[in-house]
């Protein structure tokens, strides 16, 4: 009983952390949650995946890549190939949200995760992780769609799991919901995506505004070029993990 409590207290928090509730993460850190440079333990990896997360959410990704480095290393020990491709997933969103970070980096951890899936024919993770996954996976789509690329993974497979990651974004904020990259929008960008959120067309937005169509399509390239994203799909939810059509 001992051991299943803290399983559930895990599992309950985790909930909360895939909306990126902060105030769960400092609760998980206070009571429940062990250094990334003290000594892991097998019977305690769910507990150890919900800390990494907690580390996350906080927007601490130095303390979730050395503990992730090292659930990596147990996992493996241990032969827990499906625990093995959530950690590169982690490795991948924890790269990606690090401040001045190659998002190469970040794919290659994706890409790691992916290949490991296709081996198994395991997917259900990625939905799970989805609303961080969505704008990684549309580069990754990028990536091997390049001419030069040698890698082993599937297009169709990479299209796959995009979809399921944008079906979960929509009913998921995700972890890094609140940490809020230092991008700065014009008051009349803000209102752009704020009718671009609700719906609108570029047109009917342009209606609303009192401005021509090429008035609003010069707002999105610049509004593309912020977000760093290059179709309306990864801009809304670029929007919605950065909150700023509120």
């Amino acid at each position: 009983a001992y051991y299943l409590n803290a399983n559930f207290r895990a599992f309950s928090c985790r909930f909360k952390l895939t909306d990126g509730n902060i105030d769960a993460a400092k609760d998980w850190m206070r009571n429940d949650a062990v250094s990334p440079h003290d000594a892991l333990y097998f019977y305690k990896l769910f507990q150890h995946f919900t800390t990494v997360r907690a580390y996350i959410v906080l927007g601490d990704c130095n303390s979730a890549i050395l503990m992730l480095k090292k659930l990596q290393l147990l996992c493996e020990q241990y032969r827990r190939p499906l625990e093995v491709i959530e950690t590169n997933i982690l490795l991948a969103i924890a790269y990606w949200k690090k401040p001045r970070t190659n998002q190469n980096d970040a794919l290659e951890w994706l890409e790691n995760a992916v290949i490991s899936a296709s081996e198994y024919g395991y997917t259900q993770i990625f939905a799970n992780e989805g609303a961080e996954l969505a704008t990684m996976l549309h580069k990754l789509q990028k990536r091997i769609a390049q001419k030069d690329y040698t890698g082993k993974i599937s297009p169709t497979l990479v299209k796959n799991l995009y979809v399921i990651a944008l079906t979960r974004a929509k009913n998921s904020r995700g972890m890094t919901s609140n940490i809020t990259p230092n991008i700065k929008f014009t008051d009349r960008q803000k209102i752009v995506m704020r009718h671009l959120n609700n719906g609108l067309t570029q047109k009917e937005t342009a209606e609303k505004m009192g401005l021509k169509p090429s008035a609003i399509k010069s707002h999105m390239i610049l509004i593309y070029k912020k977000l760093d994203v290059s179709n309306g799909v990864d801009a809304m939810i670029k929007m919605r993990e950065l909150g700023v059509p509120d």
